[in-house]
């Protein structure tokens, strides 16, 4: 007689919680059978770059693309809805389809109107030519290693995320100017400085630059770095979501717990709903289920984590 394993009930791990407690998220597929109370983390974070460019009549330009903390991967679109001399303003929509404030010009031959969201962050300065009805301005934020701004053609690459990355963008600014090297400072997405960095010196020499945010290699050009050369990295989340199995070593997303699972779901092969608690309520310590199986100091870790989502664990 074969044996059967009962799974666990419908919300077997959470002892509280409200209406609002809950939210539906998206496990990736290849996440397996997840039982409830399995704990989950964020999932498709990636590393790459914002790119801005201007479609239609108009001929002003757009420059200093930078992405805030609520970055999505794909195509932000800013469509002009209303039309004016040396101005316009432009609807605003992201990548979920989500509607973003409005960007209003500043009227004025030439002026450059800065606008900024958690999003993404923009200067759009007028042209000779003004901006049309549904003329188009389009963000897109990918896993494209991004090309230097400024002097040198070297490039950046194997770009990986760390531990402590976050959504938005971080800046390797050259601050110091060798012949084939440099000095790169690294500030990162709140403003702050995670180091400064001595290229190797050497025609086409490649440096890996490690921090707990970021892993890059800068490979040095046939033109050298000037001061002021700035590669910009983004790193943005695909959906706000999308969810896979709690990894505190995985650093895509997973190590950024999210909640706990509420029923039984399989995701082996394809993507699967899931209702997930992520705040306000209480779980039960001994039905959490960890994939694949933390050290006890990742699962206390993990229970602080919780705790910071005002999710007590009993």
């Amino acid at each position: 007689m074969a044996i059967q394993t009962e799974s666990r009930w419908v919300g077997a791990a959470i002892v509280a919680q409200s209406a609002e407690s809950l939210e539906t998220v998206t496990v990736v597929s290849g996440s397996g059978v997840l039982e409830a109370g399995t704990v989950l983390g964020e999932a498709g974070w990636i590393a790459g770059r914002a790119v801005g460019s201007v479609a239609g009549t108009g001929n002003g330009t757009v420059s200093d693309v930078l992405t805030g903390p609520q970055v999505l991967t794909g195509s932000y679109v800013l469509t002009c809805i209303a039309t004016a001399t040396h101005g316009g303003t432009f609807r605003v929509v992201a990548p979920d389809g989500s509607r973003l404030p409005d960007l209003v010009l500043t009227p004025g031959a030439g002026v450059a109107t800065r606008y900024e969201t958690d999003h993404i962050a923009l200067v759009v300065t007028d042209g000779s030519t003004d901006f049309a009805l549904n003329d188009t301005i389009t963000i897109v934020v990918s896993g494209t290693a991004p090309t230097v701004e400024g002097t040198g053609n070297g490039t950046i690459s194997a770009i990986a995320l760390g531990p402590d990355a976050e959504c938005g963008t971080y800046r390797y600014i050259c601050t110091a100017a060798v012949a084939n090297g440099g000095r790169f400072e690294i500030v990162g997405p709140r403003s702050q400085s995670l180091g400064s960095y001595l290229l190797t010196v050497g025609a086409g020499a490649a440096t890996v630059i490690r921090t707990r945010h970021l892993t890059a290699t800068i490979t040095d050009g046939t033109t050298d770095f000037a001061v002021g050369d700035t590669f910009r990295v983004v790193v943005s989340r695909s959906s706000y979501t999308l969810s896979a199995p709690y990894a505190p070593r995985t650093h895509d997303g997973r190590s950024r717990l999210l909640g706990v699972l509420y029923r039984r779901i399989d995701a082996s092969t394809t993507a699967a709903r899931a209702t997930v608690l992520v705040r306000a309520g209480v779980v039960a310590r001994g039905a959490l289920t960890y994939t694949p199986a933390l050290q006890t100091a990742e699962q206390a870790a993990a229970e602080r984590a919780l705790h910071a989502r005002g999710i007590a664990v009993r």
